[in-house]
Order: structure tokens, then sequence, then C-alpha cells
């Protein structure tokens, strides 16, 4: 399909035929920058970028009400808005700002990468078939290169050197030579930026499926040590990479195989997680999770989750097999993996891709403790205080260690209901005494 065409499709699907462009008699606003990029990638995109000659809020605002969209300021002082509109198959995001240059031509050299200085009108009719690329970011795109847009562009915001990485990452494109060494000049100011801003581009650029090419240029701009908090050899950089490679094509049958797999705990992508500490585990890289909870201001679960999973005992899979046919066996198995046991659970998985039976009892155990754990945690069979009424126990970690051994007896399918689990506890007060 042409682009035109596709282009025409796209802003239909966006609502911005004809809803927008009705609200724009007699005055002409230009579709810029990535919408424009992923049409001609063959991309559906999700952002909208508007450039406008005049101040665009009430614009922007009467957009969101006629499109039951949300709107709200990105920079107030330089009337830069954002509307955000809720959909299925995930959210759309339409950004107004007035041009930041004398005109159109200026705005885009303002730009980051060639790739997002182009530019289409539209006017109440609907698209002009005028595709404004003063810098050939068409040409670019065709020839898969990532060119910055002039000398002063990692300047006016050093961040860029990490999108120049997402975007490399994220549509395939390899940047030119000069770029590539001015995003190596750059880096020294990149590592300045605020932390928050710094992890919003790692994370998108580790959330890509191109690991290894995330890693490459990491190295090449000398940017490694900025996300994973200090330097590592070629080969043990090899080894993580070749690890997360095997496991990547394995991470989209964890939601399927994995049957009611709940949601991440942490409140980030478990896939992300799974692919840092699998790098990490590979690359030798110890209790990583501080550094992304302050350099990348992850927070502080997910940065907990990393190390765990990054530390995890793989021989776990093999106990897992030796368990008894019991649900409470199964789900305690999987509670002992952790404070984040199905993560741990998904990453046992990764490790052992082609354990079709493993798996098997992987789905079971999750079964098993999703169905029996309340907030987070499968209840004992005997509590602490009927441990105190009947058994005269008062010690806490006395209790503790009855609590816990009385779970091990559960593991090896020596208990299998209350009564059972009470008449061992008393027999162990026995042996005591």
């Amino acid at each position: 399909m042409q682009p035109w065409l596709l282009l025409e499709q796209n802003l239909r699907q966006a609502r911005i035929l004809p809803l927008l462009a009705d609200r724009l008699t007699g005055r002409t606003i230009w579709l810029v920058g990535g919408a424009l990029r992923d049409v001609l990638l063959g991309r559906r995109p999700h952002d909208f970028d508007f450039a406008t000659p005049f101040d665009p809020t009430e614009l922007a605002q009467q957009f969101a009400r006629d499109t039951a969209g949300s709107w709200f300021w990105l920079d107030r002082q330089r009337r830069q808005s954002r509307v955000v509109r809720k959909q299925p198959s995930g959210p759309l995001y339409y950004d107004f700002a007035p041009l930041r240059a004398p005109d159109l031509a200026g705005d885009l050299a303002l730009r980051d990468f060639t790739c997002n200085a182009m530019a289409v009108p539209l006017n109440a009719q609907g698209v002009e078939q005028t595709w404004l690329d003063p810098l050939d970011g068409m040409g670019d795109l065709d020839r898969r290169h990532l060119v910055l847009c002039g000398d002063s562009v990692l300047a006016d915001d050093p961040l860029r050197v990490l999108r120049g990485i997402r975007y490399a990452v994220q549509l395939d494109l390899t940047p030119s030579t000069s770029t590539l060494q001015q995003l190596t000049a750059a880096a020294a100011a990149c590592r300045r930026m605020p932390a928050e801003r710094i992890g919003q581009e790692l994370v998108a650029i580790f959330s890509s499926a191109d690991f290894s090419a995330a890693i490459d240029l990491l190295r090449r701009v000398t940017l490694f040590e900025l996300a994973f908090g200090s330097r590592c050899t070629a080969d043990r950089i090899r080894r993580g990479i070749q690890e997360v490679v095997a496991a990547q094509p394995v991470l989209p049958k964890l939601s399927h195989r994995l049957t009611g797999q709940p949601a991440a705990a942490t409140g980030v992508d478990t896939a992300l997680l799974l692919r840092l500490a699998i790098f990490c585990r590979g690359a030798g890289l110890r209790r990583p999770g501080e550094h992304f909870a302050r350099a990348w201001a992850l927070g502080k679960r997910p940065a907990a989750c990393v190390d765990r999973l990054q530390a995890l005992d793989a021989s776990q899979w093999q106990s897992l097999a030796g368990l008894p046919a019991i649900p409470r066996a199964r789900a305690l198995w999987l509670e002992e993996l952790g404070p984040f046991p199905v993560e741990a659970l998904q990453l046992l998985c990764l490790l052992h891709p082609r354990d079709a039976s493993g798996w098997h009892r992987a789905r079971q155990a999750l079964s098993d403790w999703q169905a029996l754990q309340r907030n987070g945690r499968v209840p004992d069979l005997v509590s602490g205080r009927w441990l105190q009424r009947q058994l005269r126990l008062h010690s806490g970690p006395e209790i503790g260690r009855m609590l816990s051994d009385l779970r091990q007896a559960e593991r090896r399918g020596e208990i299998r209901s209350v009564a059972e689990a009470q008449c061992w506890c008393r027999g162990k007060i026995v042996d005591k005494d």
C-alpha cells in the first residue's frame, strides 16, 4: 500500500480524520516526526505529534473532548500539551506544540534525527499530499541509516544519545559513522541527566527484542557502565548475551503455557526483568539491583526482583521433579523460591526451555499456588496462636522454627491435613521433652 493511503488509514483509525481536521477551518497544522516515520516503515503509529504556527492549547482541549480523551500539560510555559486516548489495543498519544522556530523548516532542523524531521500538512480538507522532508529523512530510512539532524542536537538534549540507541534497536537502523562519533562524544553529558529520564530510555531499549544490538551500541558509545554499574570483560558480556538470546524465543511462551499467570508483582514488565537478570547471571554481574534502583530510578521492588532472580539457585528445578503429587507441597515449593515466586518460576522455565515435563510441573505448581495463596502467601495449616494455646510455645523464634519444619514436612508429603499437622506438632513437643 502506498504511504499516503497508509497514512490516511492510520489517521482515520486515530480519529485525527475527520475530527481534528474539522476544527482547522482556515488554519493549517503539520503532523511531524514519529508517526510519519512509522508509516514509512510499515509500522502502526501510536504517537502523533502536531506542530502549529499558533498556540494549540484550545485545539488540543477540544480534540480531547471530541474523542473522550484526557488532556494535560507537558510544558505550560512552552504551551505544549498532550491528549491520551485509551483503547483496547493500547493508548494513543497526541502531542500539540507551537513551532520552535520562525518557520517549519527551522523547527524540523531542531529535531533529533532526520527520520523524525519530516512533516505533512493537515487542514480542513484533510491531509495534503505534500511530504516535507528537508533533511532527507525518507532517504535515510530507505538506507536504514540513523542520522542526526545537526551538530547542536546533542548539546540541546544529551539524552538523545540514549534515544538514538533506542531508535537504532527498535527500528533496526544503523547509526552513520559521523552520528556514532557524535553520540560517543556526548556520552559524558548524557551520564549527568536525571536518573528518571535515563531509566525511561534504558527500559525502552532493553524491552526491545534485539538485546544483543542494544548491548553492542551501549558499549560502542561508552555507556555500558551507565546501564549496568560496572565494567565487564568482552567474554562475560558475550556469555550474558548468549543466554538472553537463547531465552528470547521462549519468553512469549511463558504467558501461554503458564496459564493464569498473574500480573507482575513489581509494577515493571516481567519480560524486561527476566532479560536483565539472565544477562547479569551470564555476565557475572552480582547484585545489580542497587544500581538499577539508583541509576535507572527503577524502584525498590523491581530492583530487588532482579537481584533475587540473578542469585536464584538453578538446582531448584530438579527439586520440583521430586515433589509428591500434593497441591500444598507444590505450592510451598514455589513459595520457597523467594519474595518473587512467579518471576522466579518463569526464570527457571527459561533456563530449561526443552524440559517439557518440567514445564508441566511448573504449571501445576503455579496453579496450586494461585489457588491456595492468600495475600501472596500460602497460609500455615496451624497458626502461631494455636501453637501458643495448645502447645504452650511462647518464643517467637521457636514458633517460627516449628512452622518452618512443618512446611518442610508437607513438602516431603508427610502431612496432608490440619489434623495431621496438629498431631505432627504435638509429636515434636513430646520428642523434645
